[in-house]
């Protein structure tokens, strides 16, 4: 048995996930993760659709493992037969979890999560759209890392008497997920780094600095836009119903499951916490470094 710090919780778990912060075994768990040997009728039931979003019970399948999350507590998975292990631990973290805390009433946003002062923000943007070469901008300006590639935020009070209701962002995972075209480019020695693959060729890089699993106010999400390489950087605060349609667009779920049938808890947490947060556009010109410049003119944005 493992225990670990996740998104403000303590996870008990059957399998070890080097990727987390590890608790101390005495503390009192308040969520589970249990592997098991499904029946065929329960994997029958479960394979019936590809995935099942709940209040009390969500599931999904694929060639990696069946997973079921129950509760908004515990996530049950059996891994397929020579599955790779790298694999499974990434769908439990990422899509296992996303359901899990949507269960909870908060969700899960794809992106970098990095702790400017007291306020968290949330780095986010389409594949390729350069969010961690944004996010490493932060990190070596002396910023914090709260996660990477997904952040659990929902709004809450802080364990402070007297406070209102605020957007807070958790943390999760001390480490970065480089591309290799970055390694390259910057000349990262590789050298006992996990290699893993997921959708691109990357490489998991510990987070050397400070690392707080405490919660933060969340200030901003941020989302890179690719524009055309003659382009300068720019970055523009929306606001109205454009807040709350960025931010769906960057949740962690697809939106064609999580917006299945008009899904009405998604619907009012994305409006709720949209209401609660800025939201930024950071243009910047395709095939140039400008991460610098990224950096310097949304820090100055955020700040104002």
């Amino acid at each position: 048995m493992f225990k670990y710090r996740i998104y403000g919780s303590v996870l008990e778990s059957d399998i070890e996930l080097p990727q987390l912060v590890s608790a101390d075994i005495s503390e009192e768990a308040g969520l589970f993760l249990k592997k098991t040997v499904f029946s065929e009728e329960e994997r029958q039931r479960y394979t019936a659709e590809d995935t099942v979003l709940g209040q009390k019970l969500s599931s999904f399948w694929n060639d990696d493992l069946i997973c079921v999350i129950q509760e908004g507590t515990t996530i049950i998975f059996e891994p397929a037969s020579g599955s790779d292990p790298e694999k499974v631990r990434a769908f439990i973290l990422g899509y296992g979890m996303a359901m899990l805390f949507l269960q909870r009433k908060m969700l899960a946003v794809h992106c970098s999560g990095i702790r400017v002062g007291d306020k968290a923000i949330m780095i986010s943007g389409g594949s390729g759209a350069g969010k961690s070469s944004l996010a490493r901008q932060f990190l070596e300006h002396g910023h914090q890392l709260m996660a990477d590639d997904m952040m659990v935020a929902g709004v809450g009070r802080m364990a402070v008497a007297g406070t209102a209701d605020i957007a807070l962002a958790y943390p999760a995972f001390p480490a970065t997920k480089l591309c290799s075209d970055l390694v390259e480019r910057e000349n990262i020695d590789t050298t006992g780094l996990r290699h893993i693959t997921e959708n691109k060729d990357k490489f998991l890089l510990p987070y050397k600095g400070d690392f707080s699993c405490e919660p933060a106010e969340l200030e901003a999400l941020c989302v890179i836009a690719v524009l055309a390489p003659e382009a300068a950087v720019e970055v523009v605060e929306v606001s109205g119903v454009d807040k709350m349609k960025l931010l769906i667009d960057n949740l962690f779920i697809d939106r064609s499951i999580m917006f299945d049938g008009n899904n009405p808890l998604a619907v009012s947490l994305a409006a709720q916490l949209a209401s609660h947060i800025r939201v930024i556009v950071v243009g910047r010109p395709n095939g140039k470094d400008t991460t610098l410049e990224q950096y310097e003119k949304l820090l100055e944005k955020i700040k104002n």
